[in-house]
């Protein structure tokens, strides 16, 4: 939920601009705001370290393309929701002055707004002449945090385990590949590989320990991939670069039309596959514990989806956002009954800067979804430089805004 004038966006920006660059809509600026309701607990985060200008340069790519801050939400039990933010500077005092000692620090509360732990955590935050990422911390396996260490100056990645105490479990010093919200395992790629099969070492548990290791090798056309728990599932894409003719290839042609499969593979090699509709591509989210994987779909002149394939059921249609949105699952309930995405509205300004489309408006959309309801729970406008998480049974949410910690319970459907 960050600003548009981060390279990562901006070059996302570019393949989205490709495929919806004839959609435009008219009501993509026409996002209604409804009434909030009123959180049951609100925690000032002032008090508790955080500058009060925290986010003052979310848009000034000098700080934020060198600079590692960080700012997170994370629910760890259904009655225990942290909160991690730095207390270092988030810019450097001079251009040409690196700032190498970074701080963030990690609170859990309850669901009334009580302390009941803390944990700072030291990093190198400055990237020096290379552009960094922001930050990342998010829900490990078994009700555990995983905080991500991103590679700047001597420091290499890797992640932290902390447990919903935040006490110190383990650590991992390697680049971590894939995770997922709906599957926690983490996949970390033995060495570097430019072509030819890839080995993948599968964590899981608290503490963490490794459950597989998954050699494969990446078709050409492969599109997206996730390697998780119960094995890999990539998108393996043809396009058409002559009439009638579809070719395997992993550069992306604009205009080609594509036909795509998901193809899925368990730690035991099983396999099964799933295919898509002409022209139809699909970002994938994880593997649920039964087998079924999720999925964004996405296709020229119509609204994303949000499906569900199964190796034996037909495709499983989830409520998802409106026309004029690029969504992302940002948390969910273990069997998908409930999950929490932030939408942003497909870029529509031309930022000269960079030569690409983007957007220029400072927020988003927040919605909570009911899979049993069309309506959803939550619709909100929310702000691009704030956080949400939603909690494990999916009676409440959370969020990191305006300098504070909010928790607000869901309603109930019978």
């Amino acid at each position: 939920m960050n600003g548009c004038f981060r390279m990562s966006r901006v070059v996302r920006s570019l393949t989205l601009t490709t495929i919806f660059l004839s959609f435009l809509c008219d009501g993509c600026r026409k996002t209604s705001k409804p009434e909030v309701s009123e959180p049951q607990a609100s925690i000032s985060l002032g008090s508790y370290g955080l500058s009060a200008d925290y986010a003052k340069h979310d848009t000034d790519n000098n700080c934020a393309g060198h600079v590692i801050g960080y700012r997170s939400v994370i629910w760890l039990t259904p009655n225990l929701v942290s909160v991690i933010f730095n207390t270092s500077p988030a810019c450097r005092s001079t251009t040409d002055s690196p700032m190498d000692a970074g701080v963030a620090r990690v609170l859990a509360f309850d669901v009334h707004g009580k302390l009941r732990a803390q944990h700072d955590i030291s990093y190198q935050a400055d990237g020096r002449e290379e552009v960094v990422s922001d930050g990342d911390a998010f829900a490990g396996p078994d009700g555990s945090l995983i905080f991500r260490i991103e590679e700047a100056g001597g420091a290499k990645s890797g992640v932290l385990q902390l447990d919903d105490q935040l006490k110190y479990v383990g650590r991992i010093d390697r680049f971590m590949e894939t995770g997922s919200v709906v599957d926690h395992a983490l996949a970390f790629q033995e060495g570097f590989v430019s072509n030819g099969p890839r080995t993948y070492d599968v964590f899981d548990g608290n503490p963490l320990a490794q459950v597989h290791q998954i050699t494969k090798e990446w078709p050409a056309g492969t599109m997206d991939r996730k390697v998780g728990g119960k094995g890999v599932m990539y998108m393996l894409c043809q396009q058409e670069l002559k009439p009638g003719a579809y070719s395997s290839t992993n550069v992306i042609y604009s205009g080609a039309h594509r036909r795509c499969t998901l193809m899925v593979e368990d730690a035991m090699q099983h396999a099964w596959h799933a295919e898509l509709g002409e022209d139809e591509v699909a970002e994938l989210v994880g593997q649920l514990h039964n087998g079924e994987v999720l999925g964004i779909v996405r296709a020229p002149k119509v609204s994303e989806r949000l499906v569900l394939w199964s190796a034996d059921k037909p495709v499983d249609e989830l409520p998802w956002f409106p026309a004029g949105y690029e969504g992302k699952i940002q948390g969910a309930t273990d069997n998908m009954s409930r999950y929490l995405g932030y939408g942003e509205p497909i870029p529509t300004v031309w930022c000269a800067k960079f030569g690409v489309f983007c957007h220029d408006e400072a927020e988003g959309r927040l919605m909570i979804f009911d899979r049993r309801m069309q309506r959803p729970l939550v619709d909100r406008a929310f702000p691009r430089n704030s956080r949400a998480a939603i909690s494990p049974d999916g009676l409440r949410y959370a969020t990191f805004e305006n300098g504070e910690l909010r928790i607000y319970t869901l309603a109930d459907v019978e």
